[in-house]
């Protein structure tokens, strides 16, 4: 190549330069490679490498994709007796660590807290999601699940882990409470109005007149993986960027940092967050280091 040393010197280095020289020198390559083949051979190899790839990438989509729909029937609403969450495992092919993500709901039975509080117990770390101290908007968002726990028709439980009690280490990766409180005062103003208005009168509603199967039918399926535009309420897409992708953000940010500093180890990595947060998960750990669903199993959150 016609770049010396010098001309990529810290002191030097110009972005636009740089690239005007790569492709200067990527010219030249192709019009050798050319002149050596035939443009008639040169155009039927670009074909066939083109093709390659393109196969291969559409390949790995669909096996992704597959892995998404079978990791993200996280629940099962539908189900004849009960709502159920999946207990997903995921391992990279040619390293012993395990991320063994826990879909969550807020809301459910004892009985089922208390079967993941035993089942975090076997892995040697727990991701932990929770908004790092007290929030009034975090509050207003959960007021739901704390309405409903009175509820003595639903007879549910709000989320009960005690994570410092597990003799496990727990990393909480979320959002302070002034960062969080800060995002949220930064929202429109009609939406969080409807957050403190509706909410309240919503959990009412369902606490006073409504059933565990009612309950379950208004958790919607995630087996059909509806697009963005589909589940978020126009005027609502800024607070879904900090209710979960802005959170996601700092999820996969410390899963790939536990996955660099400690995939050879052969250890168990508990991921306990908001059964919404899982599609990135899935996808970030799959797409990015290669990680693949190795098994699953369910468990009852609440029986009808």
């Amino acid at each position: 190549m016609s770049i010396r040393g010098q001309e990529l010197g810290p002191a030097a280095v110009d972005r636009s330069k740089l690239e005007a020289l790569l492709l200067q020198d990527a010219g030249r390559a192709y019009e050798d490679r050319e002149a050596g083949l035939g443009a008639e051979l040169l155009v039927e190899l670009e074909r066939a490498v083109l093709l390659t790839v393109l196969d291969r990438h559409w390949r790995q989509h669909l096996y992704e994709i597959d892995c998404l729909q079978d990791a993200i029937r996280v629940l099962a609403p539908g189900r004849a007796d009960g709502v159920r969450s999946a207990v997903v495992r995921l391992q990279h092919p040619q390293t012993p660590m395990r991320f063994v993500l826990f879909p969550m709901l807020h809301l459910g039975s004892a009985d089922f807290y208390r079967e993941v509080a035993t089942r975090l117990r076997g892995c040697q770390l727990v991701v932990a999601e929770g908004i790092r101290g007290r929030s009034t908007a975090a509050l207003a968002l959960t007021r739901a699940y704390r309405l409903l726990r009175r509820s003595q028709r639903l007879g549910l439980v709000v989320q009960e882990l005690d994570l410092g009690g597990l003799g496990v280490p727990v990393i909480g990766p979320d959002m302070s409470a002034a960062e969080f409180g800060q995002r949220w005062r930064q929202l429109a103003v009609v939406p969080r109005m409807l957050v403190w208005c509706l909410v309240p009168l919503f959990a009412g509603g369902i606490a006073l007149l409504g059933s565990r199967r009612f309950l379950a039918r208004e958790l919607g399926s995630l087996d059909d993986l509806p697009a963005r535009e589909e589940r978020v309420p126009a005027g609502f897409e800024d607070m879904e960027r900090l209710i979960v992708d802005d959170r996601d953000k700092l999820l996969l940010d410390a899963l790939a940092s536990i996955h660099e500093q400690r995939c050879h180890e052969p250890i168990e990595v508990a991921v306990v967050y908001g059964a919404e947060h899982m599609r990135a998960v899935v996808h970030d750990l799959s797409a990015r280091f290669g990680y693949r669903p190795v098994s699953a199993d369910w468990l009852n959150v609440f029986r009808f």
